[in-house]
């Protein structure tokens, strides 16, 4: 921000903010970098500057060397400048600044120049693989692909529905570290795969035999020898040669302590004879050899298996891209998701002054901020103009800078193609420019109060221990210190649940502590919306919001938030399937059941009774049309539903996002009843609308949307994440290109490829690491939203024997508690700092806000009518009047002062409005009429114009008169008409002023123009 500020201010040159491009993740950050700076501009060239200087003034006066007058009037200019050329204002999100790229390269990358982007990526991809599915039957090979897919999964005992594997498998078509891997599978037919897919499968079959094979050998030579199963300590290797034979593979492991020493300690109990001891000692190094042999071919068989496994959907990921790029293409659609693949193809090896004149801007200085989610393609892509910047010299003799900010600590976004090792590599040696490199850290915490500063500090400290990359380790141990900032107070609490000790489910026993917490926090003179819950995932926030709300508690969450959960959303859904299934009776059920509600109906049974198998005659008596309904345009059919149900109130959020939502439907799709409800299916649990933030109410949300805001309560419950989730592993392995024709497989189990070779247990070690590090930051960014109490409640995860399970987060807070010779094995509740509430209570603003109306056409149909009586006027002077009074009521559209009266007949001459011939007299008239004694004042840029503005009235009603004009906020309305004077003109130009009056205008003049053969002016 002063660095920025520095540069806008530091310069004589008033434009240079036209050469300052930053760059965030956002549209909240951007909004809320924008505002910084103007704001600041703003209380700099403001007069009371000079006499009560704020810190940030003083600071940039003396660096820039400047006194404070000549500072306060460079503000003053370059906030005009910035207001009059906002365009060029260029803080912007990397997603924006990069469709400005697409845009300008649209031609090179052979895109048309008018495409749109598309944000919903989910939707084509799940259209794509419906596609491709429905294509079974017709094309004979992907058929038999999908059949005998369905029915391994079957054989498995999985669902036959192949979709989900498909879409799954679809995603990574737009992850960045998967680009090159796909690409080398674009030559490989579906026929390819399915060889490949035989050769495995009989190379699984063989592998199978040949430990199959071992396992029983060994075992028929233990019955020749005479040896029983109890001969062996615990029965454990006879039982884990029978697995192998009756392929019991689930339940096989290699960590036993008996395995790790197979070929040296006694096999055998204590107990058993000398002969019987004599045998196995003899066997056992036959008995280590086959279990080597075992082992080895154990993990080349799962190795096998897990390639197989994602081979079938992997062979179909380019024919669904097939189906992907035909929709895009039809559609004239771009994912965003492809922005930076399309611009490195683009740019890369172009000179920057090229891309420079491409985009036709050339910016000096650059800020990137949350550098840490940057993905590696992002920072490529941008690097070739900063270099440009930093390397070329300015006139001033100076060179363009490059202020990155960000902390790997917060690196969350690992998943869509942020790398904290850049922001890491950046900071420690890395540098890619020619340019001198300065690293400064932030070291004070200006935003939390000293315990929370305190406890966060040496808890990440302490748990640094546990990462297993020593750069990584550095990250916490060294650069997670901050200095406190002399607020003294704040309050950690830790509450640990055990389930084991409770009848309450674990959920239950959450949600309890949860509904504790917050009253805790309220007895302490904080208010609902002081309070944050943070969550892992949405299914756990749901949980808690389920249960707050029962106990009365006032939510805002994503959940509450959706368009599904509006009683009268879901009402209107009724009534649009209805009419797609109007013999589903649990509709007919839901749609009386809101009428009884809405309608305060006491005796429900008969009202149920009369209606349940008769809805057209509820909707008689509610007055409402089916057959009108479906005949109006989708959009407008729904207003109808609206209005004539009587839906709308004074304001309805939830109805006018809908209401938006179909209309962007309409406008992209084709508007049946049936699309619409299929597109309901797939968008109803992303469509909410925007909550105020000034709502008394507790804020719940995820971790990950929590970043980069504060909460003075932070309440994190579930908090006992395992470090080390397999469920979403898939990682790209390179294979035997001569032995399987690719060059990598996928695989979505570790083990698979952990066990085969050292490359494996490399690449699988290189994963963890780095699970590690993301969840370590998931960590962070949640115990440091809190500004004054933090509530942390996770699960008593520790041993009958008093030891912590370290690889969850609640066994780190246990650990913790330990080193501080905090923990008691009898207590579950820790508190940490100052329990009463150190900050000064924040008055609600009670003042209520004005609220917008909700504001729908009534007249849907009715708003045009049919004029069938032009025949009858046909070469009659009526006809001719009125034609020449709507010309010259068009004119008078275009004109805003008495010079644009030529250009706007020479138009109308060149669109056919007028002929040529009568041009001279079109002109000569409107001639007059601006230089009419009582008009003409009001055709000059004394006044503000408005030709034709809309007004909403704050009943909802649209209003536009002909012109108005503004001066010193007081206005002149014209209305221009053509017979004779009615008290209709009257009442419709006082309904003008009437708008404009609540608009806060004063009213000084209302004038009636009549354009007839002579023109008449009446002041009303």
């Amino acid at each position: 921000m002063k660095k920025y500020l520095n540069i806008l201010l530091g310069s004589k040159n008033l434009h240079a903010f036209k050469q300052v491009l930053a760059i965030t993740f956002t549209n909240k950050a951007v909004n809320e970098m924008k505002e910084r700076v103007l704001t600041s501009l703003h209380a700099f060239s403001e007069e009371s500057i000079l006499n009560n200087p704020t810190p940030l003034f003083n600071i940039i006066a003396e660096e820039l060397s400047i006194s404070h007058e000549e500072l306060h009037l460079r503000a003053k200019r370059v906030l005009t400048k910035i207001l009059h050329n906002y365009a060029f204002f260029d803080i912007v999100t990397i997603d924006k600044f990069n469709h400005r790229l697409l845009r300008t390269f649209a031609f090179d990358l052979k895109l048309p120049t008018n495409f749109e982007v598309s944000l919903d990526e989910k939707t084509l991809i799940n259209e794509a693989v419906d596609n491709l599915i429905y294509q079974a039957g017709e094309d004979k090979i992907l058929t038999e692909i999908l059949i005998d897919f369905a029915l391994e999964k079957t054989d498995n005992d999985k669902s036959w529905d192949v979709a989900r594997d498909l879409k799954e498998i679809a995603k990574l078509l737009s992850k960045e570290e998967y680009i090159e891997h796909i690409k080398l599978l674009k030559g490989k037919s579906l026929e390819d795969f399915k060889n490949l897919g035989k050769q495995l499968k009989e190379m699984i079959n063989q592998q199978e035999e040949d430990i199959t094979t071992i396992a029983t050998s060994l075992l028929e030579t233990f019955t020749k020898k005479g040896l029983e199963i109890t001969d062996f300590t615990g029965k454990y290797l006879p039982g884990f040669l029978q697995k192998i034979v009756s392929k019991n593979y689930t339940s096989i492991k290699f960590n036993a302590k008996w395995q790790e020493k197979i070929a040296t300690d006694p096999l055998y109990p204590k107990r058993v004879n000398l002969g019987t001891t004599t045998t196995i000692d003899n066997l056992q190094p036959r008995i280590a050899e086959d279990f080597q042999n075992i082992k080895t071919g154990f993990f080349r068989l799962e190795f096998l298996n897990n390639f197989y496994k994602n081979l079938v959907p992997l062979s179909l990921l380019s024919a669904i891209n097939a189906e992907l790029i035909k929709i895009k293409e039809e559609r004239n659609l771009l994912l965003i998701s492809e922005f930076n693949r399309l611009i490195s193809s683009a740019i890369a090896n172009q000179p920057a002054p090229f891309i420079y004149e491409r985009i036709g801007e050339k910016y000096k200085h650059y800020f990137i901020d949350e550098f840490q989610d940057t993905s590696t393609m992002q920072w490529q892509n941008i690097q070739p103009l900063v270099s440009n910047a930093l390397e070329a010299e300015l006139p001033s003799g100076k060179t363009g800078s490059l202020m990155i900010v960000g902390d790997a600590k917060q690196a969350i976004y690992r998943w869509r193609g942020g790398k904290a090792e850049q922001f890491i590599d950046l900071y420690n040696e890395e540098n890619p420019f020619h340019a001198d490199k300065e690293v400064t850290s932030l070291p004070t915490n200006y935003r939390s109060y000293d315990e929370i500063v305190k406890f966060n500090n040496q808890f990440f400290q302490h748990i640094s221990q546990f990462l297993n990359n020593d750069t990584y380790k550095d990250l916490f141990e060294k650069h997670s210190f901050q200095k406190q900032n002399n607020k003294p107070g704040g309050y950690v609490n830790f509450n640990f649940i055990d389930p084991k000790e409770n009848k309450e489910s674990e959920d239950n026993l959450y949600c309890i502590a949860t509904l504790d917490a917050i009253k805790d926090a309220l007895d302490k003179g904080f208010t609902y919306n002081d309070i944050s819950i943070l969550t892992r995932s949405k299914a756990q926030g749901t949980t808690i919001a389920d249960y707050l709300s029962e106990n009365d508690i006032p939510i805002i969450s994503s959940e509450s938030l959706l368009l599904k959960n509006d009683k009268k959303i879901a009402f209107l859904i009724d009534l649009i399937t209805y009419f797609n299934q109007p013999e589903d009776k649990e509709i007919h059920l839901n749609i009386l059941r809101f009428l009884a509600e809405k309608n305060k109906v006491e005796e429900l049974h008969s009202f149920y009774e009369k209606y349940i198998s008769n809805l057209e005659l509820v909707f008689e008596e509610q007055d409402f049309k089916p057959n009108y309904f479906l005949q109006l345009p989708f959009y407008n059919a729904v207003e109808y539903a609206i209005n004539t149900f009587n839906l709308a109130e004074e304001s309805e959020a939830y109805l006018q996002f809908f209401l938006d939502e179909i209309l962007a439907f309409s406008q992209n799709n084709n508007d049946s009843l049936s699309s619409f409800l299929a597109f309901w299916e797939l968008k109803k649990d992303a469509l909410s609308i925007v909550a105020p933030q000034s709502s008394d109410a507790v804020q719940l949300m995820t971790i990950h949307k929590s970043k980069g805001l504060e909460f003075s309560v932070v309440i994190y419950p579930f908090a006992d994440t395992s470090i080390y989730n397999d469920r979403d592993f898939k990682m790209w392995f390179p294979v035997e290109k001569d032995l399987f024709g690719v060059d990598y497989a996928l695989f979505s189990k570790k083990s698979a490829i952990e066990n085969i070779n050292e490359t494996g247990k490399a690449l699988v070690s290189d994963y963890d690491q780095k699970q590690e590090l993301d969840q370590l930051n998931i960590l962070y960014v949640a115990l440091t939203r809190a500004v004054e109490q933090l509530y942390i409640i996770c699960k008593r995860d520790i041993s009958a024997g008093g030891v912590e399970n370290v690889k969850t987060f609640a066994g780190l807070f246990i650990n913790f508690l330990k080193s501080e010779d905090l923990w008691k094995d009898t207590q579950d509740n820790y508190s940490l700092g100052n329990h009463q509430r150190s900050s000064e209570g924040k008055s609600m603003n009670t003042e209520l806000s004005q609220t917008i109306p909700f504001i729908s056409n009534s007249s849907f149909g009715n708003s045009f009518e049919l004029i069938t009586k032009s025949g009858s006027l046909w070469d009659t002077k009526q006809k001719t009047a009125i034609d020449k009074g709507n010309i010259y009521h068009y004119l008078l559209s275009k004109i805003f002062y008495k010079e644009d009266i030529q250009i706007t007949v020479d138009e109308a001459v060149a669109n056919g409005l007028i002929e040529k011939e009568e041009s001279g007299t079109f002109k000569q008239y409107l001639t007059d009429l601006t230089e009419e004694s009582s008009l003409k004042k009001y055709y000059t840029r004394a006044y503000k114009i408005y030709n034709e503005r809309e007004i909403i009235t704050s009943e909802g009603t649209f209003l536009r008169p002909d012109r108005f004009v503004e001066k010193d906020n007081k206005v002149t309305i014209i209305d221009y008409k053509t017979g004779g004077f009615s008290d209709k003109y009257k009442n419709q130009i006082n309904g003008y002023a009437n708008a404009l009056a609540q608009v806060g205008y004063e009213v000084e003049e209302k004038l009636l123009v009549f354009i007839n053969d002579n023109i008449e002016i009446i002041k009303v």
